[in-house]
């Protein structure tokens, strides 16, 4: 009798170990293996032009750029049926915001979030920094002040940095440190996500001649407040047009 019992025991024993080792491997499949709940990556190329022409930094007329820096973030996509997708980044504390910087290339292409397979018809985001971690005091990742487009001597982010010359003048650009100087910018797309591509590409065509139409440059050289900023507002909205073939007008509203 006490044989037999050892012999079911081993037996149990080894039966388990095989189970444990199997959901182990199970384990490592799913963690290395595809994640297709994940999303598909949306993937946004950012392109600088003044009308027709590249934004070389340092050159060009009638407007010379030195810098060129905002804010985009609270992204967000809209399906076929009119539901929206949005990051899970969006609620941590630092967001989902991304800092683009003329001078850096890497900032210029990035991943804002990944949606389910399907049709989707429209892109949203924000320019500027939400009215809750605008009034924060100074966070992290890409708000970290580190970036200059943090006023020390005044609570709030630089949404909008623009910086340069216009004939003999410098112009200095600094908008933003009020979260109702944000902008929402919905732009109309016609996109297809499939686990059968690596990502969905969208590329933005950003027209910095927009920003300056029915604005001579020799009137208004240096804005670096809050109130000053309130009449350009609107401006960094109408920069944003999803690049040929989709094309299209440009609908933007207040931020929440």
């Amino acid at each position: 009798m006490p044989a037999l019992f050892h012999q079911r025991s081993r037996q149990f024993r080894a039966a388990l170990l095989r189970a444990l080792a199997l959901g182990c491997v199970a384990l490592l499949a799913s963690a290395c293996g595809p994640r297709t709940h994940d999303g598909v990556p949306v993937v946004l190329t950012l392109d600088h032009r003044f009308g027709d022409e590249p934004i070389v930094l340092g050159s060009g007329r009638p407007i010379s750029v030195s810098r060129l820096s905002y804010y985009l973030g609270r992204f967000r996509m809209q399906r076929a049926d009119g539901n929206w997708i949005a990051s899970p980044a969006r609620d941590r504390p630092e967001g989902d915001y991304v800092r683009v910087d003329l001078a850096d290339p890497s900032t210029l292409q990035f991943e804002p979030l990944r949606v389910p397979v399907g049709d989707y018809r429209a892109l949203e985001f924000l320019i500027g920094v939400d009215a809750q971690r605008n009034g924060a005091g100074a966070l992290t990742g890409a708000l970290d002040p580190e970036h200059g487009l943090f006023w020390t001597w005044n609570t709030g982010y630089i949404f909008f940095a623009l910086e340069g010359r216009a004939s003999d003048h410098a112009l200095t650009f600094h908008l933003g440190g009020d979260s109702r100087l944000a902008r929402t910018v919905v732009l109309p797309v016609t996109l297809h996500a499939t686990h059968a591509v690596a990502n969905v590409p969208v590329r933005l065509r950003v027209d910095l001649a927009e920003f300056f139409r029915d604005l001579p440059p020799d009137r208004m050289h240096a804005v670096m407040s809050a109130q000053a900023s309130a009449p350009l507002a609107d401006r960094y909205a109408d920069l944003f047009s999803v690049a040929a073939p989709q094309a299209d007008a440009v609908q933007t509203a207040r931020a929440p």
